[in-house]
């Protein structure tokens, strides 16, 4: 490369990066002319196939092994009957689009640039989100969703916006509570495990409010897990471990008792206890039932080898037309083409496809740095709970975790490190 173009070239780096880091929000908004490709995407694959030709590079390839076993299983799963050919089709180029893009930026991607990115974002989330709440309090309600650009999942934008003024509460610029929740957690661990930490100490604890504030159980989770494993790592290194474990526990009760005393906590807090088995006659019990319960039934009632190969990519609205009788049609008000993560790869790809994709999730976890294990916990609890497995906060959760123990690669100015910069 000729060194006058150098400084050009680490300018394409750092606008990439910083798309990268904003995937999340642009996602949300279709382009308009490509049904089913949102604005993140098309902008994310035009840039990535521009900057891997003009730098000549070879991507890396991670997860390969669970795309190419997904696409076959899936191109198989077109000779069933029952199967909608264009449901899988869609399915699948999403699958290879997801991949290719995740893989782009490892290669390309420069992970100080993101992770700023990802912080500024979250900045920007947190000052909308409050700006909700206080205004909320004056009895006006605003919607973080850009009104005259069409959404990549719902048709009607004012609608959805409608929808999202009558929950009762906030998102900031997310499409869902859940949605924030887990961006601002993902942020969180990154100011929480960065070395300056102490710096960012208001930051953090607004960030814990407004996860709090959001009322989402899956947001709860995360957070319970971030902290939890934050005192974990303090108390392990401190020498007065008693001390620090009583101090902790006394925190941590003063805290349950102050948000006990919360009415809206006290709500949120309905959505776990009332997990169970069964469908539960409320909306807390439906929710809660088909986040973490229901996806498992059509796995459970497939055949052995559905069960070990899986049923392909983009078939579980067809299956759910082809076994009417199925307990996983027992709640019918709720979107049958729903399951979570966990339950999205055990029913597309069987267990061997589940093995293919956790084995590399979890390869070197053992080696990885407090940030990387706590990314790969509230990775798995995204799993278990969510439908998130291939959104682009998935991409950005296995883009910390894979770096955090990958060598130096051919675009890297320095080796990974998480201090906040």
């Amino acid at each position: 490369m000729d060194l006058h173009d150098m400084p050009y070239a680490r300018m394409k780096r750092k606008l990439y990066s910083a798309l990268f880091a904003l995937f999340p929000v642009f996602n949300i908004y279709a382009t308009g002319i490509l049904p089913g490709i949102s604005i993140g995407q098309i902008l994310l694959l035009l840039s990535s196939i521009i900057l891997l030709i003009n730098n000549r590079c070879v991507i890396s390839s991670h997860f390969l092994y669970y795309l190419l076993y997904a696409i076959f299983i899936s191109i198989l799963s077109i000779l069933k009957p029952w199967v909608n050919i264009e449901n899988v089709f869609y399915e699948v180029i999403s699958l290879f689009l997801f991949f290719f893009i995740f893989n782009a930026a490892f290669s390309y991607a420069n992970v100080y640039i993101v992770k700023k990115g990802v912080i500024y974002l979250a900045l920007f989330s947190l000052s909308f989100f409050y700006l909700q709440v206080i205004l909320s309090l004056f009895g006006i309600n605003i919607s973080g969703i850009i009104p005259f650009l069409p959404l990549s999942y719902t048709s009607e934008t004012e609608s959805f916006i409608q929808y999202q003024l009558g929950l009762g509460r906030f998102c900031s610029i997310f499409e869902e509570p859940a949605h924030y929740a887990t961006f601002m957690s993902f942020a969180l661990s990154m100011l929480l495990f960065s070395e300056d930490n102490k710096k960012h100490k208001y930051l953090i604890l607004l960030i814990i409010i407004s996860i709090i504030l959001s009322k989402s159980s899956s947001g709860y989770f995360l957070l319970f897990a971030t902290i939890a494993y934050f005192f974990f790592v303090k108390i392990k290194k401190s020498k007065y471990k008693l001390l620090s474990y009583s101090l902790c526990c006394l925190v941590g009760i003063l805290l349950i008792i102050f948000f006990a005393r919360n009415t809206d906590t006290i709500m949120a807090a309905t959505r776990l206890s009332e997990l169970a088995i069964n469908p539960q006659v409320s909306e807390y019990g439906y929710s809660s039932y088909i986040r973490v319960i229901r996806g498992y039934i059509p796995f459970i009632e497939g055949s052995i080898s559905a069960k070990i190969f899986g049923n392909g990519i983009g078939s579980l609205l067809s299956w759910v037309g082809f076994h009417p009788d199925s307990n996983f049609l027992s709640i019918t008000d709720y979107n049958p083409n729903w399951i979570n993560s966990f339950q999205l790869l055990l029913f597309s790809t069987g267990i061997l496809g589940a093995l293919l994709f956790l084995t590399k999730l979890f390869k070197s976890f053992l080696n990885r740095s407090n940030l990387g294990i706590i990314l790969t916990l509230q990775y798995i609890l995204c799993l278990i709970s969510d439908g998130f497995l291939f959104t682009p906060i998935s991409a950005l959760f296995l883009y910390f975790i894979l770096k955090d123990t990958s060598p130096t690669n051919e675009y890297s100015d320095n080796k990974c490190s998480y201090s906040y910069v």
